[in-house]
C-alpha cells in the first residue's frame, strides 16, 4: 500500500462549510494545496457578522470555491434557507469523503448525512457544540438530530476538550474523534502600529490601561458583566480604559449600565472594525483582552494570543479550557463572577512583569500549536486515516 503522504494526490475531497469567514481562509488554502482534487462548496452568501459589522469578502485564490445560492424555504421573517446544490452534488458521487463544516443541523446537512450511508460514502463532521450554561431550548430540542449524525459519521473532527466530551456523551467512539488545534492568527504591520497610535491619540489613551472587548452586544455575550468588574476595577485603578468594539440590540442596555455605574468618561464604544484591516491596531493599544461571552468557541482568543495579550475568559466560553492555562497566559474566572473577573484583572495590570510573560506566553502557544499549520495537519491526519479505513473495507469486499 502506498504511504499516505502519496494519498493526498489520490483523494477527492469536498469540503463543505456554511459561510466564507475570513478566518479560515489560510485553512481552506493549506488543505487545497495538500488535496489537489478537492473543492470547497459553501451554502450560504459570503456576508456574515464579524465584530457585530456586516462582512463581505470577495472570492479567494489557492483553493477551487463554489458559492451556492440558498433558497427561502418560508417567507419572511423566517429566515430557513437551503442550498440543494450540495445535494445534487452528493448524489453524482463524484469524491472520496465529504467534510461537512460546523453546522450539521441544517437541512441539507441530514441530507446529505443519509445520502452518504446509502452511497457508502465517508462523511466526516467538523463539529464545535458543548454543553454549555444557558444553551438556548431550541438547541436542546433539536440535539437528537445532530447527535444521530456524529453517532453514525465515520469520524468528528472538533476543537477543544469540552467539544470532546459532549461528542463522548451522544454516543461517538473515542476512536472517531480527532483535535484539530482551532486557529485565527493575526499578524500586524507598521501601518497598524501608526494607526495604533491614532487611537491613543484620538481617545487620550497615552496615560492608561487598556481593557479591550471584542464581539457584538448581544445576550449571550455577557458584556454587562465585564462592565460591572470594571467598575469595581475603577475603585482600586484610576488609570484604566475600558474599550468596546462592536455593536448589537444589547448596546442601550450596555450604555444604560454605563450611566448607573457612571462610567461615561471611562468605557468608550469604537464601533464595527472590519477583521484584518483595523482589528490588529485595536490589540496593539490593549494591555489585556476580555472574553465574558457563553461561547462555543472564541476565536478572538486566538488572534488576541497571537497578538501576544493576556486574556481573561469565563467557565462558560469552551475555548478556555484550552487556549488558557490559567496563571501563564491569562486567568479562567468563574462565570457571572465579576468580582473575580476584576481581580484577574488586577493582577494582570498592576504587575507589569507579569502582563509581558503572559503576552509571551500567549504568543508561544499559537507559535507551537494554535496554528493554521498545526490545523492542518491535525484535519491531513483525520482524512487520510478515514481514507485508508474506507479503502481497507473496500478491498476486503471485493475480495470475499
Amino acid at each position: 500500500m502506498k504511504d499516505l503522504l502519496s494519498f493526498s494526490e489520490r483523494i477527492s475531497l469536498l469540503f463543505v462549510h456554511n459561510c466564507l469567514g475570513w478566518y479560515r481562509i489560510p485553512l481552506f488554502r493549506k488543505i487545497g494545496k495538500k488535496y489537489k482534487n478537492s473543492e470547497f462548496w459553501f451554502t450560504r452568501p459570503f456576508e456574515l457578522p464579524t465584530y457585530g459589522a456586516p462582512y463581505k469578502i470577495k472570492i479567494p485564490s489557492g483553493f477551487n470555491v463554489k458559492l451556492l445560492k440558498p433558497v427561502k424555504l418560508f417567507p419572511p421573517p423566517y429566515p430557513h434557507t437551503v442550498s440543494f446544490g450540495i445535494i445534487r452534488k452528493a448524489m453524482r458521487r463524484d469524491f472520496d469523503i465529504i467534510i461537512w463544516g460546523e453546522n450539521i443541523v441544517c437541512l441539507e446537512a441530514i441530507i446529505v448525512f443519509f445520502l452518504c450511508k446509502i452511497f457508502k460514502i465517508p462523511f466526516i463532521a467538523w463539529v464545535d457544540d458543548w454543553n454549555y450554561p444557558k444553551k438556548p431550548l431550541i438547541r436542546r430540542i433539536i440535539a437528537p438530530i445532530p447527535n444521530l449524525v456524529v453517532q453514525h459519521a465515520d469520524a468528528c473532527i472538533t476543537h477543544g476538550v469540552k467539544h470532546k466530551e459532549r461528542l463522548i456523551m451522544a454516543g461517538v467512539r473515542a476512536n472517531r474523534i480527532f483535535f484539530a488545534h482551532d486557529a485565527n492568527v493575526i499578524e500586524y504591520t507598521e501601518q497598524d502600529m501608526l494607526a495604533a497610535d491614532e487611537i491613543r491619540k484620538k481617545y487620550h489613551l497615552e496615560d492608561f490601561k487598556i481593557i479591550s472587548y471584542i464581539g457584538g452586544f448581544t445576550k449571550l455575550k455577557s458584556v454587562h458583566l465585564l462592565i460591572t468588574a470594571f467598575s469595581y476595577l475603577k475603585q482600586e485603578i484610576k488609570a484604566v480604559k475600558l474599550l468596546l468594539c462592536g455593536e448589537g440590540p444589547e448596546k442601550p442596555s450596555l450604555q444604560n449600565l454605563i450611566k448607573e455605574l457612571s462610567l461615561e468618561e471611562d468605557v468608550i464604544f469604537l464601533g464595527w472594525l472590519q477583521p484584518n484591516k483595523s482589528v490588529a491596531p485595536l490589540y496593539l493599544v490593549s494591555d489585556v483582552i476580555v472574553v465574558p461571552s457563553i461561547a462555543i468557541w472564541s476565536l478572538v482568543m486566538n488572534e488576541a494570543m497571537s497578538m501576544g495579550k493576556p486574556i481573561v475568559a469565563t467557565t462558560a466560553c469552551s475555548a478556555s479550557y484550552d487556549l488558557i492555562k490559567n496563571g501563564l497566559n491569562g486567568f479562567v474566572t468563574r462565570y457571572g463572577d465579576t468580582k473575580e473577573m476584576c481581580l484577574a484583572l488586577k493582577k494582570i495590570l498592576t504587575d507589569p512583569a507579569l502582563q509581558e510573560k503572559m503576552g509571551e506566553a500567549s504568543k508561544k502557544l499559537v507559535k507551537d500549536f494554535w496554528n493554521f499549520d498545526v490545523m492542518a495537519i491535525d484535519f491531513e491526519k483525520c482524512i487520510n486515516t478515514i481514507f485508508v479505513s474506507n479503502l481497507l473495507k473496500t478491498t476486503k469486499y471485493n475480495n470475499s
